[in-house]
């Protein structure tokens, strides 16, 4: 729905644009007002969500349609705002500052009214389309990641506990039985062929002389 605020002192005036803007977009919300004062105290309350101001320069009250206009910036609204009259425009440094679009009188009514809704709903669509953007976490754009070069892997120190109980142990290894050098004869083995066979050398007894006779002188 496109909400417009019109300001307007000229009440026949009002009843076109209304009766125009109604049949371009049935779903109009137009709210219309005669004084800069009841524009104001209306815009104050409603600002951020107002798509269009069409203001005329000349009305009654304490403000004039620029003094509206400018009202309408200081509240923060980005949103199109039409001046209209049948005087003189106002000058070019005014319009540039408060980004204002002139439309002088007597303008065709039909042709106004559609252009004007068009727009208001191009900027309220843009409006919502950067706000999305803003929000949007995958809009944003991380700074590049400066590049690190690959460094050497450094091996992590393991505590003692921590090797003891990763370490499989070595097989239990016995201890050897103590060698006990005992030194032997070595005996023949008569069954074993490596065994050379060793036969004891026997010497004869020296020969006993013979026992002498008792008769023998």
């Amino acid at each position: 729905m496109t909400y417009v605020v019109h300001l307007e002192d000229d009440e026949t005036l009002q009843e076109i644009l209304k009766v125009s803007f109604q049949a371009t977009d049935p779903k109009v919300n137009l709210k219309q007002f005669i004084t800069g004062d009841d524009v104001i105290a209306h815009i104050e309350h409603n600002v951020e969500a107002i798509d269009l101001f069409v203001l005329d320069i000349r009305v009654p009250g304490s403000i004039d349609g620029i003094g509206v206009a400018r009202k309408i910036r200081e509240l923060g609204s980005d949103a199109p705002v039409i001046m209209t009259s049948a005087y003189r425009a106002p000058d070019r440094e005014t319009i540039d500052s408060l980004s204002l679009e002139w439309m002088s009188k007597p303008w065709h009514i039909m042709e106004i009214s559609q252009r004007l809704i068009t727009l208001a709903k191009k900027q309220r669509a843009d409006a919502a389309k950067a706000a999305a953007t803003v929000s949007s976490p995958a809009a944003i754009t991380p700074p590049p990641i400066p590049a690190v070069p690959p460094q050497p892997a450094v091996p992590t120190p393991v505590a003692p506990a921590q090797v003891a109980a990763s370490t499989p142990l070595p097989p239990a290894v016995k201890p050897a039985s103590p060698v006990v050098e005992t030194s032997f004869a070595p005996q023949a083995s008569p069954s074993s062929p490596l065994t050379p066979s060793i036969k004891p050398k026997l010497t004869a007894a020296p020969p006993v002389p013979p026992k002498s006779s008792s008769g023998d002188s």
